[in-house]
């Protein structure tokens, strides 16, 4: 059976915290980027104030390079002092796939609609996938262990791991 991680911010590391701009009528925003100011050390994997998978080019060539499925990247930029903007990118997915197994996993109605508290996934439903999120209206994103792997491997920042339970 294969083993699937999901991606969390890495707490108590020494890394910053990325804050979104509130000008809208800046040049970045004007083009669509939200554009962030970081307090504190910058990572691979930006923890921020709207809770966004905020990730440098370095996690993004990981990722391209080990994922054949379909899945495109918004820009954003990170402002490091006066002189230095950062390329930052956020996944954005297309395919609408249910990937949970309803029977094995908590689920309550919320106010708007269904809160999956513990999830559980169906393999048979994700067949090779390495990355993707819980579901289409879900931040929580999930890896293979395949691609934690090759994270791991390069040291990326501001990542830890966590196990999805699969049947």
């Amino acid at each position: 059976m294969k083993k699937f991680f999901y991606l969390h911010f890495k707490e108590d590391d020494g890394g910053g915290v990325a804050y979104s701009s509130d000008d809208k009528n800046s040049e970045d925003n004007a083009e669509g980027c939200v554009k962030f100011s970081v307090n504190g050390a910058i990572q691979d994997y930006q923890a921020n104030d709207l809770g966004l998978p905020l990730m440098s080019s370095k996690l993004k060539n990981v990722i391209d390079s080990a994922v054949c499925e379909e899945h495109q990247w918004e820009s954003s930029f990170i402002q490091v002092d006066d002189s230095e903007k950062l390329e930052y990118f956020i996944p954005r997915f297309s395919d609408e796939i249910d990937f949970i197994f309803r029977e094995r996993s908590k689920i309550i109605n919320g106010p708007i609609g269904e809160i999956i508290m513990k999830a559980c996934l169906q393999e048979s439903k994700i067949g090779e996938l390495e990355f993707f999120p819980l579901t289409n209206s879900s931040m929580r994103l999930v890896v293979s262990n395949r691609l934690k792997e090759e994270i791991e491997e390069r040291n990326l920042t501001g990542i830890e791991f966590s196990t999805v339970p699969v049947a």
